[in-house]
């Protein structure tokens, strides 16, 4: 398989599931070709790699203001006021399932 990245700061569980942090420098860019750019009211851009096996959530806003995680296999509504998740602008996020499934090691 295609690197994903080279090494990981940590494993966030939230709300939404476990998912694996990584620094921006981490990430093996090359690998991702598919390119989601969202507005100002989000939270994250998405990045994909060429079969869409591997989604990146390249946060660039907290979740903080958000007390609910959007629907989902793991998603727990817990109606935090601290937000659903320790998401952090900068950081690059990835699905553990997704990472495992997709043949990670």
């Amino acid at each position: 398989g295609s690197c994903v990245a080279l090494g990981f700061n940590a494993i966030v569980y939230g709300d939404h599931g476990p998912y694996i942090e990584f620094t921006q420098a981490q990430i093996c860019w090359p690998t991702f070709t598919d390119h989601t750019l969202k507005g100002p009211g989000r939270t994250h851009f998405e990045h994909r790699n060429a079969d869409s096996s591997v989604k990146l959530y390249d946060q660039f806003k907290s979740v903080g203001d958000q007390p609910n995680p959007p629907p989902g296999q793991f998603a727990a509504p817990c109606n935090r006021a601290d937000g659903y998740a320790d998401y952090r602008p900068g950081c690059v996020y990835m699905s553990c399932d997704s990472f495992f499934a997709s043949g990670g090691t």
